[in-house]
């Protein structure tokens, strides 16, 4: 997510923890198996057309997040503090890019595994 945003001429929030908003905690310290927050989908959104719900709990390993989104991209699902967690293109082949980690869940929540179903669909093409 952020590095896709920055490639694409986006900024980064350099440290959540001293931005100066009231946050969440972004950094578990539980394994990545387990959610630690929930994200709001927008209903509009790639992401959502692959998971199919509005929320999702996921797990959580950052302190930097993406800040301003490239004019390419689309911020698609945030924390319940605000921070994007998921950024998509806004035209143009598929991209999508999400700030937790859907390979430490994709066995225990079918959402996550959609994920890589759909990035694999779309690089078959």
């Amino acid at each position: 997510c952020q590095l896709i945003n920055v490639a694409m001429g986006g900024s980064l929030i350099q440290d959540i923890p001293t931005f100066g908003i009231e946050n969440i905690d972004h950094y578990q310290k539980t394994d990545g198996a387990e959610p630690f927050h929930t994200v709001a989908i927008e209903k509009d959104s790639l992401l959502y057309s692959i998971i199919g719900k509005e929320s999702l709990q996921v797990n959580s390993f950052h302190h930097q997040a993406v800040k301003d989104p490239s004019p390419k991209l689309r911020f698609t699902a945030f924390a319940p503090d605000g921070i994007a967690e998921a950024v998509e293109g806004t035209g143009g082949p598929f991209l999508l890019g999400v700030q937790w980690h859907p390979e430490h869940m994709s066995f225990t929540d079918a959402g996550m595994m959609n994920i890589f179903r759909a990035f694999v669909s779309e690089a078959k093409k």
